[in-house]
């Protein structure tokens, strides 16, 4: 596989010069998938400005500690996406990742608390003989004793341990925020749900139809997580 890519020919969620330098660096493979994902060294560069160049995101990682959900990263290259939390606790800069209004990855400054939780939506169940396996929108997978985990909820776990700290499920009345469609990056309170799709309000009392699995759920009445830094 190549280094690198061509900026044209970048993922359109990837906010980004194309008519920059010729080149930009590759994700390598990893927990999201390659059209929802971005490298780390292009998120701090190019649109955290945490540093000027890739030399200065190498250095940085070398030198002190960059974090990627409570873990230390070496590899520039690591493909981050959709509510990751990167951490750089030596500038006290801590980042959460999310999608724009014009469906574009963003990162957007949270407190020192919020970086040591992450929300995720459960995108698969799977029974085993003693346990209930639940995997997340971001590749990680849980355990837990507990039935009453459903594929579309979210829950909200303390990083790196994985520990389960809310459970919100994806039901009328719910909030959820958009990550795909024609209304990515905007919210608004569920009012029902079908097979396949559900009908949400906006909070200027505007009410829509999206497919279910462009539903991010976030919170009941408010979100458990922070998606600007208003």
């Amino acid at each position: 596989m190549k280094n690198h890519l061509k900026r044209p020919y970048a993922p359109k969620r990837w906010n980004i010069l194309r008519k920059a330098n010729k080149f930009i660096a590759r994700p390598n493979p990893g927990a999201h998938p390659f059209d929802n994902g971005i490298p780390l060294v292009v998120m701090l560069r190019d649109m955290a400005k945490a540093a000027r160049n890739a030399k200065e995101v190498r250095y940085m990682m070398t030198k002190y500690d960059v974090l990627v959900d409570g873990k230390k990263r070496r590899d520039s290259k690591m493909i981050v996406g959709l509510m990751d939390v990167i951490s750089m606790p030596a500038s006290k800069e801590f980042l959460r990742v999310i999608i724009d209004e014009d469906g574009k990855l963003k990162a957007v400054k949270i407190s020192d608390k919020e970086s040591g939780v992450k929300l995720c939506k459960i995108s698969g169940k799977k029974m085993t003989s003693k346990m209930i396996q639940l995997t997340m929108h971001d590749g990680r997978t849980i355990m837990t004793d507990k039935n009453e985990f459903r594929t579309g909820d979210s829950i909200l776990i303390e990083v790196p341990s994985q520990k389960i700290v809310e459970h919100v499920r994806l039901e009328p009345k719910s909030m959820v925020y958009l990550v795909g469609g024609k209304h990515s990056g905007s919210t608004g309170t569920v009012e029902d749900v079908a097979q396949s799709k559900i009908t949400y309000k906006t909070k200027d009392g505007h009410t829509y139809e999206t497919l279910k699995k462009y539903a991010f759920v976030i919170g009941k009445s408010k979100p458990l997580v922070s998606l600007s830094e208003n």
